[in-house]
């Protein structure tokens, strides 16, 4: 019964993965107020990525914009 709960969790995770990643694809356009921006190229660490921001951010909220496509084109 466990392994059936473990695996049905899984897949319901890849379902969402598929939906969050089709949603990736779509250029869109954003408008935002903030107080500062900073351009960056995340670096590989880990299993992820990771973008090192000012001590000063600590604990601020953050909006994180992937501006270059994941495949090389847009719809």
């Amino acid at each position: 019964m466990m392994i059936l709960i473990h695996k049905v969790f899984i897949l319901w995770i890849l379902c969402i993965l598929l939906m969050v990643t089709s949603e990736i694809t779509k250029k869109m356009e954003i408008k935002l107020e903030a107080y500062e921006v900073l351009e960056k190229v995340v670096k590989a660490s880990g299993n992820s990525g990771r973008v090192y921001v000012p001590i000063d951010w600590v604990g601020k909220r953050v909006k994180i914009l992937l501006i270059e496509p994941l495949d090389g084109g847009f719809d």
